[in-house]
């Protein structure tokens, strides 16, 4: 004989209710991951920031280095045609 039709909605409903109960924690579980992510992806991105602004200040450093010796030299040469002229 078949089984009683409330006891097989009964089981469905059970079944069903674990399933969700299921779904919700896996759901919560990656509501964590994502803001873990979050979390890593800012911190990456704040050290890029850093590493682009030290990046950024090694350069500056040389350049502005070079600028000011190569203007120091075309002073210095113009200034001494000016001083060999008679």
């Amino acid at each position: 004989m078949s089984e009683d039709p409330l006891s097989r909605i009964e089981q469905l409903v059970q079944t069903i209710s674990q399933q969700v109960e299921a779904n919700s924690h896996a759901i919560a579980q990656l509501g964590q991951q994502m803001e873990q992510v979050r979390q890593d992806l800012k911190e990456e991105v704040r050290r890029w920031d850093e590493r682009f602004c030290q990046f950024a200040q090694d350069t500056a450093n040389p350049a502005n280095t070079l600028i000011a010796n190569t203007t120091i030299a075309v002073i210095a040469g113009v200034l001494l045609l000016i001083l060999k002229q008679p």
